[in-house]
């Protein structure tokens, strides 16, 4: 996704051992992280950082990709709906 560089604050996709560590660090930090497979492979993600700061924690940042060839069948709005339903849980 990241070639495409369209619509995106980086335009090269981490390597594979940091994009590990920020879904690790995303899980232990209860942060809502949610993935499309399709063939038991990852065809779409949606993750919503939470702010950093006590004052902000009620926000986040919303990431998400789908990859082409899945794009157009609703997946991305069942990603976002699910995220959003996650984050709304927050404290």
């Amino acid at each position: 996704m990241a070639r495409e560089q369209e619509y995106l604050s980086l335009l090269e996709a981490f390597p594979l051992e940091e994009t590990r560590a920020f879904v690790l660090g995303m899980i232990e930090n209860g942060n809502p992280q949610f993935v499309a497979l399709a063939d038991g492979k990852v065809v779409g993600w949606c993750d919503i950082s939470r702010h950093g700061f006590p004052s902000h924690a009620h926000t986040g940042k919303l990431g998400m990709g789908i990859i082409p060839a899945y794009r157009g069948q609703g997946l991305g709005r069942r990603l976002i709906e699910t995220t959003l339903q996650a984050a709304a849980m927050w404290e």
